[in-house]
């Protein structure tokens, strides 16, 4: 009884002879008919095989040689196999090996040498399985190379992800402080403004207030004005005479005082109290020569001198007037309307 070891030798050996033999004449090119069309075919591939060696042309070679087995004679064959193996081995040509050792193996079992067939169709099983796990290894290998291509490329992708989201975070953060930053900026400005509009109001309520106690004291005065002229009046009686204008004949035309009337005592108090500053002013201008100055008190005092005397406005108008020649006759008008405003203020 065989051991199990040989008997699978042998079902091995089998497998692959039968499919040599099938594989051959699937890849075998038709044979010619005639005996002379194959001796030409034969003479056409030995001439190939003489140039592709010179030309060093490995694969029309092993071409040219396995078909040139195919029309052969076994030992001739057998002898074309082996160096198809041999060039192929030599080249690394793995699939090229395995096709002419399956010949080989085909070819030895036809011409009944059994056990070089079975050697060799054990060389094409470890061939077989050598280029099996070798083409096993170099997918795992590539697998694994592919493997560590992708985790690299994961880190690579992670590293950059987590640079994209450290610097999105620091736009985030950047941009939070120049929120709070502007915030308080707009707090700092509301505060400023309200402060400011508080100021402004009590600057505003003080002048208020002194513009009040002012106007207070100026009623006060008019008040006591008031009731000093209504005594006046009482104790003058109705038998005033008034003494007549004296002209002057180098003043001009006279200026005629008219009998004192009732005056507003709002507009006594206001005069008393600005007409001495204007009067002030005119002097001050009166002797620094700036006759436009003095014209345009004379102005602002028209107003207020027009309700004590109507003869104020002839007065006033010839001092006001730019055309009017500045001489003896206008000086003397001005003396007479300094004197006039001294009377007034008593």
């Amino acid at each position: 009884m065989l051991p199990v070891r040989s008997l699978a030798r042998i079902i091995v050996l089998l497998i692959t002879v039968a499919f040599a033999r099938s594989w051959s004449f699937a890849q075998e090119a038709p044979a010619p008919e005639s005996p002379a069309a194959i001796k030409a075919a034969i003479v056409q591939h030995k001439d190939g095989i003489a140039a592709a060696d010179s030309a060093m042309d490995i694969a029309a070679a092993i071409r040219l040689r396995m078909a040139l087995a195919a029309l052969s004679k076994p030992k001739e064959a057998q002898e074309l196999y082996e160096a198809v193996v041999y060039l192929a081995d030599s080249t690394g040509r793995v699939e090229d090996e395995l096709a002419a050792r399956r010949a080989l193996a085909s070819t030895l079992a036809a011409r009944g040498q059994m056990k070089q067939a079975y050697e060799e169709a054990l060389r094409v099983a470890d061939r077989v399985g050598e280029w099996s796990a070798e083409r096993s290894d170099s997918l795992n290998a590539g697998w694994e190379r592919a493997l560590r291509i992708a985790d690299q490329q994961r880190d690579s992708l992670g590293v950059a992800a987590m640079a994209s989201r450290k610097a999105a975070e620091q736009r985030v953060t950047g941009a939070e402080e120049r929120v709070e930053f502007w915030m308080w900026m707009a707090v700092l400005s509301i505060a400023v403004a309200v402060l400011t509009i508080a100021l402004m109001a009590w600057m505003n309520s003080k002048a208020l207030r002194r513009h009040r106690e002012e106007l207070a004291a100026l009623r006060s005065d008019v008040n006591v004005l008031a009731e000093r002229h209504q005594n006046r009046l009482r104790d003058a009686g109705p038998s005033i005479s008034e003494k007549p204008a004296v002209a002057d004949p180098v003043a001009g035309p006279p200026v005629v005082e008219a009998p004192a009337g009732e005056v507003d005592p709002i507009v006594m108090g206001m005069f008393r109290k600005q007409a001495p500053e204007r009067l002030a002013t005119l002097r001050e201008a009166r002797m620094r020569g700036d006759h436009g100055k003095v014209q345009r008190v004379v102005h602002t005092l028209k107003p207020q001198l027009v309700n004590f005397d109507p003869a104020f406005a002839e007065l006033c108008a010839r001092l006001a007037d730019p055309a009017a020649p500045q001489g003896a006759a206008w000086n003397a008008d001005l003396d007479a309307l300094e004197a006039r405003i001294t009377r007034i203020l008593g």
